[in-house]
This record gives C-alpha cells, structure tokens and sequence, in this order.
C-alpha cells in the first residue's frame, strides 16, 4: 500500500475525473481499443486540464494490448509503467497530444502478477 501511496501522492490525485462522457466523468473515453469487461476492464481517469492520466490495466493477460486516446492531453505526454507490488516505474514512450497511442503490458511485475498502471504525465 505504501507504494500506492506513493503513486497518488505524487500527482493531484482529487482531480482525477474517471474517464468517459458522463457529467462528473472525464468528457472523455481515455481506452480507445482493448478496454476489456468485467476482471479485463481498465480502468482509466484523467484531470481535466489533461496534465494527468492513469490507467489500471489488471491481473488477467500475460501481454495485454490497448490504446490510449491523446485527445485529452494538453500537450505530448511521458508514459510509465508503475509496479504497484514494488513502486518502480520503467519508460513506456510518449504519447503525442490528440494521438492514439498502442501499449503492451511489460509482463509480470516484482510480485510475478500481471497487473500495471500506466501513467502519463503531460
């Protein structure tokens, strides 16, 4: 949990907007494709200026495929995988502003679990 903590700490975490078009949602679907349902589903929110983006890919696939919508961001936008087990993260590119961009879960996190969040900070 102290590792979560962290994530959260580090960003403006009471901004966040869950995605989708929703009046207290983000206006936007931040998973383009390969959203998943039930135990598969992401779970992405964003802030509205577009600074912030996290996506909860879950435990279920060894290499998980999705695309993230950049039309949210304000500008180009770092990726990283964060480790929820250990609190690392590792490079996963940019995601240009207005873009859709392809991702593939990196494997098996420090626990040898399968889930990530994806993080992208603009």
């Amino acid at each position: 949990m102290s590792h979560q903590f962290a994530l959260w700490n580090s960003m403006p975490w009471w901004r966040l907007r869950p995605a989708g078009a929703g009046p207290d949602e983000l206006g936007a679907d931040l998973v383009a494709e390969g959203q998943g349902d039930g135990l598969r589903h992401i779970a992405a929110a964003g802030t509205p200026d577009g600074a912030w983006t996290v996506a909860y890919v879950p435990n279920r696939d060894a290499a998980r495929e999705f695309a993230v919508d950049g039309a949210p961001l304000r500008t180009d936008a770092d990726a990283a995988w964060f480790d929820p087990t250990c609190g690392r993260e590792r490079p996963a590119g940019r995601v240009a502003a207005g873009a859709v961009a392809r991702f593939v879960t990196p494997g098996r996190n420090a626990a040898g679990d399968l889930d990530w969040v994806l993080v992208l900070r603009g």
